[in-house]
């Protein structure tokens, strides 16, 4: 069991726009507080079990995270939503970024390994994740004339739904084979559709190329094979093909992945004991 908190200090682009920067010398700075980290409460709980002679391992663990102060950029009239003065929001011209965004996310973790010879492993793994934003001030609604009745949070997720492009269901699987001189790995990833925005508006700034979140990003699988051969004890030469099937994916919507790709390397060692 692990029960911990963690910040992340803000970038140095929502410093330099935070309300508190963006205010100063101004006669509304007065009471605005410097912009602060992002916060996360995390918890988890869970149990593994050899099997087979401890050659292999299940794990199951449940994890329950709050994040909360998380930084937005909001416009004038968002920053007056999260309460801000109208006096202030307008001091800062354009918008300002500040800590207004917060989502909870809780699931279940599943792994699987076994080693059942000395130079063969075999991985798999499963995470099921239920997320909600709980608050964002920058997430107001939109509404494209093709989808009347459907809310649309064209730049962040509205309270209630998923926070973007984290899939409810993803897992992994993996071979490795290591016998004396060469290395060889067969990696596979599954990913559920995903929440997500087009974040784009037409020539005329209206929502008419704005698209429904929900389950926006497609559901894909993607495998990458890499091998390794040790030439002499100080020349190792590998290499590396991502997205072996040659599958036509987008991770992110509008981001189309790279087709099958190819890699070769060799890592020459100098100097040293042999």
């Amino acid at each position: 069991m692990n029960i911990g908190t963690g910040i992340k200090a803000p970038a140095v682009f929502y410093s330099q726009n935070s309300l508190y920067e963006l205010v100063q010398g101004t006669p509304q700075a007065a009471g605005v507080d410097p912009i602060g980290p992002e916060r996360s409460r995390n918890f988890d709980i869970g149990v593994e079990q050899g099997l087979a002679g401890n050659r292999a391992r299940i794990r199951f663990s449940y994890f329950n995270n709050d994040f909360h102060d998380l930084i937005e950029y909001l416009d004038k009239n968002a920053l007056v939503r999260f309460g801000v003065p109208p006096e202030v929001a307008n001091a800062t011209g354009f918008g300002a970024a500040v800590n207004s965004q917060s989502y909870t996310a809780q699931g279940i973790e599943l792994a699987f390994d076994e080693a059942p010879r000395p130079d063969l492993r075999v991985t798999a793994s499963y995470t099921f994740l239920d997320a909600e934003v709980t608050e964002a001030f920058s997430a107001s609604e939109s509404f494209n004339d093709q989808f009347p009745d459907i809310a649309i949070g064209a730049f962040s997720p509205l309270v209630g739904a998923r926070p973007f492009r984290r899939p409810p269901h993803s897992g992994t699987f993996g071979v490795i084979y290591t016998p004396k001189r060469y290395e060889v790995a067969l990696s596979m990833y599954f990913s559920g559709t995903r929440d997500d925005s087009t974040f784009l508006n037409d020539a005329f700034f209206s929502n008419s190329l704005l698209l429904p979140n929900k389950d926006l990003d497609k559901a894909y699988q993607k495998v990458d094979l890499s091998g390794a051969v040790n030439v002499i004890p100080r020349l190792k030469v590998y290499t590396s093909i991502e997205n072996l099937l040659n599958q036509d994916y987008e991770a992110s919507f509008g981001f189309p992945a790279l087709p099958l790709t190819a890699r070769v390397g060799f890592k020459l060692t100098l100097g040293g004991d042999k």
